[in-house]
């Protein structure tokens, strides 16, 4: 079984408003403050929320080199969020360019700020290799100092080294979860961004991990109901003959192919064949006659992003008013605004509205996502949490 996952840019939602997003995400990327790993605060919340989660996977996310807390205006859908460290790369192309431009003077490479107390890395300009590197010490503010270097210089000196691209991260908006003398206020919303960001790193690195069976089953589950309930409030579905049974077996394969990118041979095209089809086929509760009268009204590529499916669903069962705005509207509308609009399309986000509903933080309507999903809320939290151990 292979799996190819998906990223926002490969949205409908995130195309829709390209322009607004990525003007804002990359303002935040680059001027939120950072928090320090190292300070006694962020220790003392470290310790906290050892106590309080149910898994050793929570503290180790914390503490993981490929977390970044941040502390800024972030749009609300991207408050745990997997992206490029635009910031690093700006950062260590800075002080490459300063390294090349001193050592052609004979010069060591100016230091750009200090990491608590210790300079960045000098270069050796005979071998280019750094100098001084010393471990970051424990202590300091919970937050760094805007001329503060937010993780430790990179060791490569070479321009040509720079455009390699940064690797992947995830990012964790903090703000509001500790207090004006930096100590933890809110613990269960660190949790449940925790288990947010445990997802987005299963999903890039080890997709095979989180997209098994068992997470699957329940996942859509969850995401059939609580579709499917937008499409009974617009449609009235469950008054059309056959319609209900037809309209499930259509989410649950858009949740497949669209949402988890579910496929059986890793190719970048999702496959539908085999055991993932049978799985669906048994979920909605109808006969592969039934379920091939739908494949034939809905083709592979409606399966491509919302709109299309939506648009594809409106012309099966003849209701004109279910359009894409009204769809979208209703889903956030009931399940917490725009927090929730991804989770139409990417994997992550809607994860999120489910252990976010979990944790019972109110990060969204998780009491009318918990009426709706039932035991299959629990469910796929659990199995989460199981997967990471």
């Amino acid at each position: 079984m292979g799996k190819t996952v998906k990223v926002y840019s490969d949205t409908y939602i995130y195309n829709a408003f390209r322009s607004e997003y990525e003007k804002k995400l990359f303002n935040y990327l680059m001027s939120a403050k950072v928090i320090n790993k190292e300070s006694d605060q962020f220790r003392d919340a470290v310790h906290d929320v050892k106590k309080r989660a149910v898994s050793s996977a929570f503290v180790d996310c914390m503490l993981s080199d490929n977390v970044i807390f941040l502390d800024g205006e972030c749009p609300n859908p991207f408050v745990v969020m997997t992206a490029k460290d635009v910031r690093r790369r700006a950062t260590h192309e800075s002080y490459v360019n300063k390294v090349v431009a001193e050592a052609e003077k004979g010069n060591k490479a100016p230091t750009i700020g200090t990491i608590s107390g210790t300079n960045a890395p000098m270069t050796n300009k005979k071998t280019n290799t750094p100098e001084n590197v010393k471990p970051v010490q424990s202590g300091g503010n919970l937050v760094y100092d805007d001329n503060f270097i937010p993780y430790s210089a990179p060791p490569i000196v070479f321009k040509e080294d720079v455009a390699v691209a940064s690797p992947l991260k995830v990012f964790i908006n903090a703000r509001g979860l500790f207090d004006t003398n930096g100590n933890l206020r809110q613990p269960e919303i660190l949790i449940a961004h925790l288990n947010n960001a445990i997802v987005n790193l299963l999903y890039y690195k080890m997709p095979e991990k989180l997209f098994s069976f068992n997470n699957m089953d329940y996942g859509a589950a969850c995401f059939s109901k609580l579709f499917l309930h937008i499409l009974e409030y617009i449609a009235k579905i469950s008054n059309m003959d056959n319609a209900k049974p037809k309209c499930e077996y259509a989410v649950h394969k858009y949740f497949y192919k669209c949402v988890a990118c579910f496929n059986n041979n890793g190719s970048k095209n999702p496959n539908f064949d085999g055991s993932v089809r049978s799985r669906v086929l048994k979920d909605a509760g109808i006969s592969e006659r039934e379920a091939d009268i739908v494949d034939s009204q809905i083709e592979d590529d409606d399966y491509g992003n919302i709109k299309l499916f939506v648009e594809a669903l409106s012309d099966m069962i003849k209701v004109p008013g279910l359009t894409i705005d009204a769809f979208t509207e209703k889903w956030m509308w009931l399940y917490g605004g725009a927090r929730v609009a991804f989770g139409l399309e990417y994997f992550p986000n809607f994860s999120a509205m489910i252990t976010d509903a979990y944790h019972g933080v109110y990060l969204n309507n998780q009491k009318t996502i918990e009426k709706i999903c039932g035991n299959n809320m629990v469910g796929y939290t659990k199995a989460i949490i199981n997967t990471i151990g």
